[in-house]
């Protein structure tokens, strides 16, 4: 997919960081947007983030403020996905056997 022509590209990350960048722009009130990269950066699963034009200034600024330090990403959740799905299956599987056992 590429970039939409009202949009300019700030940064590429990989799917969580880029996940963590767009909860962080859109939290300063920015359209930010994660797009899939093209060429070698998608075979390793990169994505472009980008915004409208008229946000240019104020999204380069907010990942000046991050990379200087002045400014913090949020955390996007440390597992999910398979791991999540995994961690429900587990509780689920001790609670029926715990009533299992209650029951017998």
């Amino acid at each position: 997919m590429a970039i939409p022509k009202d949009h300019i590209s700030l940064l590429i990350a990989d799917g969580r960081r880029a996940k963590e960048w767009q909860l962080g722009l859109s939290g300063q009130g920015l359209r930010a947007q994660a797009i899939e990269t093209s060429g070698s950066d998608a075979a390793k699963g990169d994505y472009w983030l980008v915004v409208p034009l008229a946000e240019r200034f104020a999204g380069q600024r907010f990942v000046t403020d991050v990379l200087a330090g002045r400014a913090d990403l949020p955390r996007s959740a440390p597992f999910s996905g398979p791991l999540l799905w995994g961690a429900w299956a587990i509780v689920l599987a001790f609670v029926a056997v715990f009533g299992v056992a209650l029951l017998g």
